[in-house]
């Protein structure tokens, strides 16, 4: 467009042109090169609906169509919220100015049509991240007793021992099986013992810190993975955490009891 323009004696659009094409190469540049995209992406969404209500302002509303092109773009670019923040910018800024629209139907007009295209582009992308999260939780975790699943553990570990030379952190991770479950399900049936595995990962998720996660890797086992838990400081946490469940855990019969064993996590290990 740069060149068109140039060749057609529009040397101020040209410019403009080549201006939002350089911002664009170091935006993808600047994105290629990060491992936080999230950074570029929100500033180029920012930028970019506050530059089509610069190039509408100043060459005119006969390229009005720019400021919807970034509105939209900006949902597939950032979060639903975000965009919407950002898309509100042109639409300030333009309805504001005095010398952007020859008369107040024409600015009304700019303001009511792009709002609606925001608001709809809005409501979809949002109900797309809902779905999206939705899918997330369903492929990572335990549709019965929400702990995360055993894939959600794999990559837990991996990460963490990807991480341990970096961060200098340590780990811990323990097994947690319940005693006798398969008595449980025999005498009282699975409703009963589903229940008394929603009651664990309840109890668990009460007694552990912020950071700590819990994941279901079999039908009565769970494993518990702990942050910044050094070799020396697990024994006495699973000692506490096996006070606080064991017992204390109830099912149909009466008190339920666990078994845990735990390990450190040394730089070097894989996750198996």
């Amino acid at each position: 467009m740069a060149l068109v323009r140039l060749h057609g004696g529009q040397t101020e659009r040209a410019i403009a042109n080549l201006i939002a094409t350089a911002c664009l190469a170091l935006f993808l540049t600047w994105l290629w090169r990060t491992n936080r995209p999230s950074l570029p992406l929100n500033l180029s969404g920012l930028l970019s609906n506050a530059a089509s209500a610069w190039i509408t302002y100043t060459f005119g509303t006969d390229i009005i169509s720019w400021v919807v092109l970034t509105q939209v773009c900006g949902f597939y670019l950032v979060s639903a919220r975000n965009a919407l923040i950002y898309g509100l910018i042109p639409i300030v800024l333009l309805g504001l100015s005095p010398d952007v629209f020859n008369g107040d139907i024409a600015r009304g007009s700019f303001v009511l049509t792009s709002s609606l295209i925001l608001l709809f582009s809005f409501i979809a992308a949002r109900r797309s991240e809902i779905q999206r999260a939705l899918l997330k939780t369903q492929a990572t975790h335990d549709p019965l007793t929400n702990a995360g699943n055993r894939r959600l553990m794999d990559q837990s570990l991996e990460s963490a021992l990807s991480g341990q030379d970096r961060s200098k952190s340590a780990f811990g991770l323990c097994i947690i099986d319940i005693d006798f479950f398969k008595q449980i399900n025999d005498q009282f049936g699975h409703a009963a013992g589903d229940t008394v595995l929603i009651g664990l990962v309840q109890l668990l998720k009460k007694n552990l810190r912020g950071p700590d996660r819990v994941f279901r890797i079999g039908g009565e086992e769970f494993a518990v993975l702990f942050f910044d838990t050094d070799e020396k400081a697990l024994e006495p946490i699973l000692e506490r955490l096996h006070r606080q469940i064991s017992g204390q855990l109830q099912g149909p019969g009466g008190p339920v009891f666990v078994s845990i064993g735990g390990a450190s996590l040394h730089a070097n290990e894989t996750a198996n």
